[in-house]
């Protein structure tokens, strides 16, 4: 008997979804998505035999490790006893093995304190899609750069290109993003109610506080006023998040599900400490970044995590 054959059908789809999901597949992961959601056996205790790749290189079961080379003959036996056919198809024709060659990573132009980009990228580790930044200082003028204005006329980033498309705004690009890879975390509520909520945080921050303290705003403000301009227009839009969060806030922004929200919320507050705003009048919004500061994907996202962070 083989050792895939001690795995219920549900534990098969959602080990091969798990492992298409981690080697970000997009594609793939949607359509393994919709096999498992029509499946309806529970997930049982499968993450207790899955272990992440990228602190193990392997799959565990019960009973043993298994290789990183064993794990995809096991996974390929899982597959082909699996019923789901569709599922079966959606392998074979996407080649999952070996796709990891023959696609291009997506490109980011990014600036690594700029809120907009910490933004997206937040949201690219949240969907597990693996992307290659470009760093554009902002500080220095490369975004004004005849190069660059030929991806953002209005000289700014974030500049996402990905599936062949250029992307421009961070909360448009994270909508792309969350309706082309259409498995959780939805970074767009299904819930009606809850989708407003997370918009309307997310319009207060993106509209109504970061235009106001962005770079090139401070530069017309002066050296002298700058800080006083940011520190009162965060404080303004802060005050109306928090206000917010006392409805929709439960484990995060909106609920216990992450959301847009939550992407735009912590690099707001890491702007905020920036100019030396006192968050403690905001104790629901810190206790929720407090959270998603110990999430891979934020911790991934932060600042001093990317390659254009200056080393003194």
């Amino acid at each position: 008997m083989s050792e895939s054959s001690h795995l219920s059908t549900s534990e098969r789809i959602e080990i091969v979804k798990w492992y298409a999901m981690y080697q970000n597949r997009g594609e793939v992961a949607r359509q393994f998505q919709q096999c498992y959601d029509r499946t309806p056996a529970t997930r049982k205790n499968i993450l207790n035999r899955v272990r992440k790749f990228d602190e193990t290189g392997s799959v565990e079961d019960e009973s043993r490790s298994v290789s990183t080379d064993e794990n995809k003959e096991r996974l390929r036996a899982a597959f082909e006893e699996s019923p789901a056919t569709s599922l079966r198809r959606a392998s074979l024709d996407l080649n999952l093995t070996n796709m990891a060659s023959s696609q291009t990573k997506p490109i980011l132009y990014s600036y690594y304190r700029s809120s907009c980009s910490y933004r997206v990228r937040i949201a690219l580790n949240l969907k597990n899609i693996p992307y290659i930044i470009h760093p554009v200082n902002l500080a220095k003028g490369e975004s004004s750069t005849d190069e660059h204005k030929k991806l953002n006329p209005k000289c700014e980033v974030p500049v996402l290109i990905i599936d062949g498309k250029k992307l421009l705004q961070s909360v448009p690009i994270i909508e792309y993003i969350d309706e082309t890879h259409q498995f959780k975390p939805r970074l767009l509520p299904e819930d009606p109610y809850r989708r407003y909520q997370a918009r309307l945080i997310t319009e207060i921050i993106a509209s109504g506080i970061q235009p106001l303290q962005n770079l090139s705003v401070l530069k017309r403000v002066g050296e002298e006023k700058k800080t006083e301009w940011a520190h009162d227009f965060i404080k303004v839009g802060l005050n109306a998040v928090e206000k917010s969060l006392e409805e929709s806030a439960g484990k995060y922004c909106v609920g216990d599900e992450l959301s847009i929200a939550d992407c735009c919320l912590v690099p707001q507050l890491y702007n905020a400490r920036r100019f030396n705003v006192d968050l403690t009048a905001y104790p629901i919004m810190t206790a929720i970044e407090a959270k998603l500061n110990l999430l891979p994907a934020f911790k991934e996202a932060h600042p001093n995590r990317q390659p254009d962070y200056p080393e003194e």
